[in-house]
């Protein structure tokens, strides 16, 4: 796997997953005003799926330049849905885990 891509992704899910435990009292807020517990989960998960496309590119095009160990291109859009999936796992998790305690 591509050293770029492997720094860039945990990041990434590290990211949406932080911004997901510190929103706990904005979503509280979003379902005292009405908002169902879909609804919340249906956009943290688009904001998943904005970042993660960009720290895939920016991990992999450092990756792409040919350095040791060569990967050959058509690995990267399956290294990009394993990543992607485990992405949409790290925020799914502490996303349920919100809006359980505040359900």
């Amino acid at each position: 796997m591509a050293p770029g891509y492997d720094a860039h992704r945990p990041s990434a899910a590290g990211t949406v997953t932080l911004s997901v435990s510190q929103r706990a009292r904005e979503f509280a807020s979003l379902r005292a005003i009405g908002a169902t517990p879909r609804q919340i989960h249906r956009a943290v998960t688009s904001e998943a799926l904005l970042v993660a496309p960009l720290a895939g590119i920016i991990g992999c095009l450092p990756g792409m330049t040919g350095e040791a160990p060569y990967v050959p291109p058509l690995l990267y859009g399956s290294f990009a849905a394993a990543a992607g999936g485990l992405t949409l796992l790290a925020v799914t998790l502490p996303a349920r885990a919100a809006l359980r305690r505040w359900s």
